[in-house]
């Protein structure tokens, strides 16, 4: 799956509507977007980083998807809910931790998921820039799990083990820094 196609999926569709329609700025982020560039994605992971008016965006997702918001701290909220099919899906929101779309990624985890698609672009033109300040394609391409920063771990502690499951789940090496 290429990058382009990631607008066909309903939660991003979704998503779409609601940054045309608030004026927000949204991203789709992490996992969807890496995963895509592997071409390991089928459309199960999507999480939306969000510029502004989150609790609206959260409450107004929910609503349409009939699902329920489940917050995971005052930044981050999962939505749990039945697609047409009937499966059980989720989505993730969180909002910005920066002024940016560029210094939120930086505060991610780890490079391989400090990417990111601007919905509005994705969705009017079908294209969008990849957003990556951090390296982290390059990162894919050589199978590499590198932290973003020398505060990751001290941000989240369970970054740790996070680190060992990619670099399990993914067949990737930790880079030698992170790994110290």
């Amino acid at each position: 799956m290429n990058l382009q196609k990631l607008k066909d999926l309903a939660p991003v569709q979704l998503a779409c509507q609601l940054a045309r329609e608030t004026g927000v700025p949204m991203y789709l982020v992490g996992g969807a977007v890496r995963d895509t560039l592997t071409g390991v994605f089928f459309g199960g992971d999507c999480d939306f980083a969000v510029a502004g008016r989150f609790d609206d965006i959260v409450g107004a997702f929910t609503r349409r998807v009939k699902g329920h918001a489940i917050p995971w701290d005052f930044n981050q909220t999962r939505i749990v809910y039945r697609s047409d099919s009937g499966a059980s899906e989720s989505v993730d929101f969180a909002k910005f931790k920066a002024p940016d779309i560029d210094g939120d990624l930086r505060l991610r985890d780890f490079t391989i998921n400090a990417l990111a698609l601007d919905l509005r672009k994705l969705c009017e033109t079908g294209d969008t820039p990849l957003i990556d300040p951090l390296g982290g394609r390059q990162d894919i391409q050589n199978k590499i799990v590198r932290m973003c920063s020398s505060r990751s771990f001290d941000d989240d502690p369970l970054r740790m083990l996070r680190a060992i499951r990619f670099a399990r789940q993914l067949g990737y090496t930790i880079d030698f820094q992170t790994f110290s």
